[in-house]
């Protein structure tokens, strides 16, 4: 039985795991060594930060907060690991929303309900739900301060450029191909209302940073609709009931097995 938890649970929060570094990622440059080729270690270079174009960057960012009180996105998410295959995610559906202590993702058929009393994972495919007490898991600061960004990016050598974008947005970019952790972390958003629809992120691989085919890269595409039902989806009721037995699966979850721990 500890193996079939153990099963549910790390297939169900994959997907937390890569959400996680993904947004970690721009907060951990700041802390982390540049490492160079050697034909360019000698030469002293002065990167001059557009503190404008940088500026457009953090507005963006903020809209995808995830210290934020309140934040509800949802869309397609795309990875490939260049050192492990088994890593890679292709062009999955998925939603995020949290209000406050509270949050509920869901990618393809895996979803996972936090709230202040339960955390309830459900896996569609095996057609099984875990249900437990709350877990302390505290999603990422997707960006630092403007300030404390700045000084990272001065002091790690990364450029801030505006790339091509589609008519009505813009794409900025924090880019050092050299890296040791993240080479690239790109913003595309609308150029009035400042939503994000595509975030990219280009990992290196700690083992091996300075060979590009290992990267892990995370292409991020958001709705740029919301017509996410946040209250009934943050409802544990919607997923399961109490009886005097226990708990029972409901609505579109009946059927499932409900396995408890620590109740």
């Amino acid at each position: 039985m500890k193996a079939l938890h153990k099963k549910i649970f790390f297939s169900s929060v994959g997907f937390v795991a890569i959400w996680f570094v993904a947004f970690a990622s721009a907060k951990i440059v700041a802390n982390k060594p540049v490492i160079k080729p050697m034909a360019v270690q000698d030469s002293v270079e002065t990167i001059n930060i557009d503190t404008a174009k940088l500026k457009l960057f953090t507005q963006a960012g903020k809209a995808i907060d995830f210290n934020a009180d309140q934040l509800a996105i949802s869309g397609t998410l795309t990875v490939h690991d260049g050192n492990d295959s088994s890593a890679n995610v292709d062009n999955a559906a998925y939603c995020f929303i949290k209000k406050d202590s509270s949050f509920y993702y869901k990618m393809n058929l895996v979803e996972m309900l936090n709230t202040r009393s339960y955390c309830v994972q459900a896996d569609g495919q095996q057609k099984k739900i875990l249900l437990s007490s709350h877990k302390s898991i505290n999603p990422q600061l997707m960006l630092p301060q403007m300030e404390k960004l700045v000084a990272s990016l001065k002091e790690e050598k990364y450029r801030v450029v505006e790339m091509p974008a589609p008519e009505g947005f813009r794409k900025i970019s924090i880019i050092n191909p050299h890296h040791v952790t993240c080479k690239e972390y790109s913003i595309t958003f609308n150029s009035v209302t400042f939503k994000p629809i595509e975030v990219f992120i280009r990992l290196s691989n700690l083992d091996d940073p300075l060979n590009s085919k290992m990267d892990k890269t995370i292409f991020m595409k958001y709705s740029e609709k919301n017509d996410l039902n946040e209250a009934a989806l943050l409802s544990v009721e919607r997923i399961v009931a109490k009886t005097a037995r226990g708990f029972k699966a409901v609505n579109g979850y009946s059927g499932y097995e409900v396995i408890e721990i620590g109740h």
